[in-house]
C-alpha cells in the first residue's frame, strides 16, 4: 500500500504513476477524478518521520492500541481512502504546464528531474 494506492481508494482512477528517487523523492501522477484529469506531486520517505503515509497510515490502532497492519481492516481501509482524499482537493490539482515546471525545477542538478519531465512528456495524452 502506498500512495497510488490511497489515490484509488478515494476514487480516483490513477491514469499513471512514479516514484523518483530511492528510499526517498519524489512521486507524480495523473488521475482522473469526478470527470476531470489533473496532475498530482509530492514527496515520499522511508519513515514515519519523513513520508507522510507512513506516519498517518503507519501508526493506525485499534481500540486496545494494537498497531493494524492488515490492509483490509475497516479502520485502515478508512484512513487509506481519507488520506488519498486529501491529494484530490482543488487546491492540489496540477495543470500539464504546473506539473511539467515542477519536474523540471532541478534539472541541473537532478537525474530524476529529467526522469520526470521525460514520464510527464511521456503520459500527457495518457
Amino acid at each position: 500500500m502506498g500512495y497510488k494506492e490511497a489515490l484509488e481508494a478515494a476514487g480516483a482512477n490513477v491514469l499513471a504513476y512514479e516514484e523518483f528517487g530511492s528510499y526517498q523523492g519524489d512521486w507524480l501522477a495523473k488521475v482522473s477524478y469526478q470527470g476531470e484529469t489533473f496532475w498530482l506531486r509530492d514527496y515520499y520517505g522511508s519513515c514515519t518521520g519523513c513520508d507522510a503515509f507512513e506516519a498517518d497510515i503507519g501508526m493506525i490502532t485499534d481500540d486496545d492500541g494494537n498497531y493494524i497492519w492488515e490492509d483490509d481492516h475497516p479502520k485502515r481501509v478508512a484512513a487509506i481512502a481519507a488520506f488519498g482524499a486529501r491529494y484530490l482537493e482543488p487546491q492540489e490539482r496540477l495543470t500539464f504546464d504546473q506539473v511539467m515546471e515542477k519536474a523540471a525545477e532541478n534539472v541541473g542538478w537532478d537525474d530524476d528531474a529529467g526522469k520526470m519531465v521525460q514520464f510527464v512528456k511521456d503520459h500527457a495524452d495518457a
